[in-house]
């Protein structure tokens, strides 16, 4: 349904009328504007903290980190990426060497290497960025990397551990 050559959801609800849908008004506590990047984003943090998000049974997930609440959509692959929180990612997605967070990912779309906050990424796209040999992806999100570091020598994790509650700011141990 086209009126001056644009699709209106006004258009659309008066064909269901006319073809006899019923309409039923209710309170709301929220409205969840979705005409601007801002307001869509804020109304997806909104329904995936008030509803949880949903991570698809059939994803695949290598060296990853999820940070719910997110909803990741069947077929997704994700290696060396670091996921939420607040990120809808569409169907048969791929995110490799990527952080993705307070995000709107569509489906068939294939991010490597790419910092993404706030944003909005249509489907069947492709972005690729460059990482330095000086920074990584904990660096861009002000995160302090050590590691590896060996899980099955416990006195040498334990020593590690102890060094790091004396280090301020956020950290992560591999």
């Amino acid at each position: 349904i086209r009126s001056y050559g644009e699709y209106n959801l006004t258009d659309a609800l008066d064909c269901m009328i006319r073809r006899g849908a019923k309409f039923k008004s209710f309170k709301v506590k929220n409205w969840y504007d979705c005409g601007k990047k801002e307001t869509l984003l804020e109304s997806n943090t909104t329904l995936l903290k008030k509803f949880g998000g949903e991570i698809d049974k059939n994803i695949h997930s290598e060296n990853s980190i999820i940070i719910p609440p997110v909803s990741i959509g069947t077929g997704c692959h994700l290696k060396n990426a670091i996921v939420g929180p607040h990120v809808s990612v569409g169907p048969n997605t791929t995110l490799e060497y990527s952080v993705v967070r307070d995000s709107i990912i569509g489906s068939y779309t294939n991010l490597f290497e790419v910092v993404i906050d706030n944003s909005l990424i249509g489907s069947d796209a492709s972005i690729k960025g460059l990482l330095t040999k000086s920074s990584n992806l904990f660096e861009a999100l002000n995160l302090r990397y050590f590691g590896p570091i060996d899980g099955h020598n416990i006195t040498k994790l334990v020593d590690t551990l102890t060094d790091l509650k004396n280090i301020p700011g956020p950290k992560i141990l591999h």
